[in-house]
């Protein structure tokens, strides 16, 4: 893949900010939350998350052998998504990894799997000449969430839209060299990223402030998220589901090599035409509804899946559920009910 034209140039973070991440000021209700998010934009700090750091020699190496996508494969200024899985390919992490040299990787890790992943790569580089360190106190991670998001930002940062057109490519705005910008459609809704020193996010919060992008809090773009389809690790996905199964096809890759569950991976895509025997999938309910986790899904009288998490968005009047549904009934056009404290599929 070939480097983009506006990737400028990068400097490292400094070792010596010294200030915790803030949390930011949410004014709006979660209505008002969600109309920005879907008619203009909003603004998320993403806290919660956490930075790793894998450098040195090695660094390109351990990661190839460990993770689901192709290292090798990913330049200098881009990204790709990626997870940890164990022998049997079951997931036991989800993170993006951004590239920042030859020898310098960024994981930017889902919160529930952040101490894991660092531990386990720690345990896993032998006498490999990699260095891994957590990075979170030093970088800060905000998404600006919603139609608008490009222009705005654009207008913020003196970016202008068509040099953000290619996926995970790291745009550098201008004079501002540790600055990392880019932009997705991952959950079906334009997200700008801007990751950067946490010394230097009240300057970048106050150009956002300026074009009038609203704060907006995690319950908000969890309704975003879930809405698209996309699983956080811990919460949507777990230990005990395989990769394919929740329909993440951008975080492997058939054409890398061998790593730990790459059997499983490989023999479910080539025998199996990619079919497990659940996958996840997202219905709503017209009522607020409270919905245990792990609640079973009936279809004719039979269990045919499980609830894997559920919110309610109050704009719509209606429950999301996120659950693991029987693959041998998903062609069927089904709804999910919710009648006498039982759900079920008709």
């Amino acid at each position: 893949m070939a480097i983009g034209p506006y990737i400028i140039r990068y400097f490292l973070a400094r070792p010596n900010f010294p200030r915790e991440k803030e949390a930011m000021t949410v004014s709006l209700d979660i209505t008002q939350q969600l109309q920005s998010l879907r008619e203009a934009a909003g603004l998320y700090q993403a806290k919660q998350h956490g930075i790793l750091k894998v450098s040195g020699q090695d660094a390109e190496k351990l990661l190839q052998s460990l993770t689901t996508n192709d290292i090798k494969a990913l330049s200098i200024g881009h990204l790709q998504q990626s997870a940890l899985l164990d022998r049997k390919g079951k997931v036991q992490a989800l993170f993006m990894v951004l590239r920042q040299s030859e020898q310098a990787f960024l994981l930017l890790t889902d919160p529930a799997c952040h101490e894991w992943v660092q531990q386990h790569l720690t345990m896993m580089r032998f006498i490999q000449q990699v260095e891994i360190s957590d990075e979170s106190a030093l970088w800060t991670w905000l998404w600006i969430i919603g139609p608008e998001a490009l222009s705005l930002c654009g207008d913020a940062v003196g970016v202008h839209g068509d040099m953000l057109i290619h996926e995970n490519q790291i745009l550098i705005p201008p004079d501002r060299f540790t600055w990392h910008m880019w932009q997705d459609q991952r959950w079906g809704v334009q997200r700008v990223h801007f990751l950067l020193p946490t010394a230097e996010v009240a300057e970048l919060q106050a150009q956002l402030n300026a074009v009038e992008i609203p704060e907006v809090a995690e319950a908000a773009v969890n309704l975003m998220r879930l809405a698209g389809g996309v699983p956080e690790f811990g919460v949507e996905i777990d230990q005990e589901r395989i990769l394919l199964e929740s329909g993440l096809s951008d975080t492997y890759s058939r054409n890398k090599g061998c790593y730990p569950g790459q059997e499983v991976v490989e023999r479910i895509c080539a025998y199996g035409d990619g079919k497990t025997p659940y996958k996840l999938n997202i219905y709503s309910i017209k009522s607020d509804v409270k919905i245990e986790p792990q609640a079973k899904i009936y279809f004719k009288g039979d269990a045919v899946g499980t609830v894997a998490h559920s919110l309610y968005n109050p704009t719509e009047e209606q429950t999301l559920v996120a659950a693991y549904i029987a693959t041998k009934i998903l062609d069927q056009d089904l709804k999910l009910a919710h009648s006498d404290g039982e759900l079920s599929l008709k």
